[in-house]
């Protein structure tokens, strides 16, 4: 759980004001007009009203923006930990024996998918031990979507919106590594080739058609768009080859689409499977992380549904391996310089601090107009809070107290070998810390 302190302040009344008066200044509200009144006493009355209301307007202010970023927030959340669409058909001697067995192997079912989504590789001993009072104590809201019953049989869907904050509990006292961040969008641009010909725009794109058919709930670990191949993308976007892209061309189609990153999949006929070579863009140039390989079978099965499931699949399993916070690891003590422009740009810094995984002790040391001074712990290494970070764009440069950090992207270059988003080599320091590590930090440009 995140515990955020205030340290006390040691400065003198004066100090503080000046302070408190400069964040407010960083806030334009409605002029506030008061009469003038006769002589001296009255002037400094007055003067003392308008700087009372500015204050408070501009701690309202504050208050406000932090309300709407925390319900953005609590938005996000919310998406990830809800499980739509559960299927149950049970039967039973009577109709009330089979709707209570059917709506508990709703409820054990939904754990087991939320479970899916957030757990790395196959830790999956701490869920099989989740009896049903525990795994409703976990759940905020239960619905049913639509139901049939006869004398002996129940058929439901269900949605189950879970507790984030029981549920990241039970993980951790599970000893369990799981990741509740979800990746930032992500474009996919399907190549096809076939006979020497590449086709991306084309009709004749079986390979795009399969992704644009593949909907992304939104609650998926790693969510995804698909271009809809309209005549401002052809426009915009039509490289002769999948590797021979312009940079800026590649941008251009991402802030239309509201996206700051791509992954090109060329598939491939080759005999009896589809030849699968995945590729990320976010360096400015290519840079191959996988190979997959879908068998074409007898022609019975979807080829091209199985490819773009093993794609995702394998994006979601490296994301979460690279993002996933052991609760069982030491806290790493760091002291960090945020730095910003004005006072959004602080409740917004303060506020994506907030909601990153793994971020323990938030402490507030002291405010001013454009720095702030924070300690924080992580549980976790450098490597994970780095990408973590990145996730809600938030920079991160070592202070000149310590050996600089690179400045390269810190997903690092990806290769086969290391996956999609890089492993062991952002370039930060990953052994135990023995003495608190200074960071300066601050809000990148979308």
């Amino acid at each position: 759980m995140l515990n955020i302190h205030a340290a006390n302040d040691t400065k003198q009344p004066a100090q503080s004001l000046t302070i408190f008066r400069a964040m407010a200044k960083t806030f334009t509200p409605t002029p506030v007009f008061l009469p003038q009144a006769s002589g001296v006493k009255g002037d400094f009355a007055a003067r003392v009203m308008r700087g009372m209301l500015t204050v408070l307007m501009a701690v309202f202010a504050w208050g406000a923006a932090g309300t709407a970023c925390g319900s953005a927030a609590n938005a996000q959340e919310a998406e990830l930990f809800t499980i739509t669409g559960v299927r149950v058909d049970v039967t039973a001697d009577n109709a009330v024996e089979a709707r209570e067995k059917a709506l508990a192997k709703a409820r054990r079912d939904a754990f087991g998918k939320l479970a899916d989504r957030l757990l790395t590789g196959d830790e999956r001993g701490s869920v099989q031990n989740a009896d049903d009072i525990t795994i409703n104590s976990m759940i905020r809201n239960f619905e049913i979507e639509k139901e049939k019953l006869s004398s002996v049989r129940y058929i439901a869907t269900i949605s189950v919106v879970f507790d984030e904050t029981a549920v990241r509990a039970f993980f951790n006292n599970s000893g369990d590594s799981y990741t509740a961040t979800t990746r930032r969008p992500v474009l996919v641009l399907p190549w096809y080739v076939e006979n020497g010909q590449n086709k991306l725009w084309q009709d004749s794109n079986p390979w795009s058609e399969s992704w644009r058919h593949m909907a992304d709930s939104g609650t998926s670990i790693v969510p995804f768009v698909t271009p809809m191949g309209d005549i401002m993308d052809v426009r915009d976007f039509s490289p002769a080859s999948p590797l021979a892209y312009d940079d800026q061309a590649l941008k251009q189609l991402q802030t239309r689409y509201g996206v700051d990153d791509s992954i090109i999949v060329i598939a491939q006929p080759a005999g009896s499977v589809i030849s699968i070579q995945i590729y990320t863009t976010s360096d400015g140039f290519p840079a191959q992380v996988k190979v997959l390989s879908v068998p074409t079978g007898d022609g019975s099965l979807d080829a091209w549904k199985i490819g773009v499931e093993q794609v995702l699949a394998f994006l979601r399993s490296d994301w979460k391996a690279k993002t996933a916070v052991d609760s069982e690891a030491a806290l790493q003590s760091y002291s960090l310089t945020a730095h910003y422009a004005d006072l959004r740009g602080w409740i917004a810094l303060r506020d994506a601090l907030q909601s990153i995984q793994g971020v323990e002790n938030l402490n507030i040391k002291s405010v001013s107009p454009q720095k702030a001074d924070i300690t924080l712990d992580f549980r976790g290494d450098i490597n994970t809070m780095a990408l973590l970070f990145d996730r809600y764009r938030i920079g991160m440069n070592q202070s000149q107290q310590a050996a600089p950090m690179p400045t390269h992207n810190p997903y690092g270059q990806p290769s086969e070998q290391t996956g999609y988003y890089g492993q062991q080599g952002y370039g930060y320091p990953a052994t135990a810390q023995s003495v608190i590590m200074q960071y300066d930090i601050f809000l990148k440009n979308r």
